[in-house]
């Protein structure tokens, strides 16, 4: 993977969940590193999996519903209609 920037031309690279979903998240990184400039900043966000709502989710049999969901899957997209088995 080979962004096309010229090495060290850009002073900040924001990746938001880019590298909890990409196949790769080593050469994201190498490639934010190549074209970072010196003293560029990174700025990277991704989901909190330790956050106290999964905690409650794991500890109560994955009955906990995320906030703002109809659905007592806890999954976000069943509240929407998506195909999982949890939807069923």
């Amino acid at each position: 993977m080979q962004l096309p920037l010229a090495s060290q031309s850009v002073d900040l690279v924001v990746l938001p969940h880019v590298l909890e979903s990409h196949d790769h998240p080593h050469e994201v990184l190498r490639e934010t590193e190549r074209v970072l400039m010196p003293e560029g900043q990174v700025v990277i966000s991704g989901f909190n999996t330790g956050s106290l709502w999964r905690l409650r989710q794991m500890f109560s049999g994955g009955t906990a519903r995320r906030p703002g969901t109809s659905s007592s899957s806890g999954c976000f997209a069943c509240a929407t209609g998506c195909a999982c088995s949890a939807s069923s």
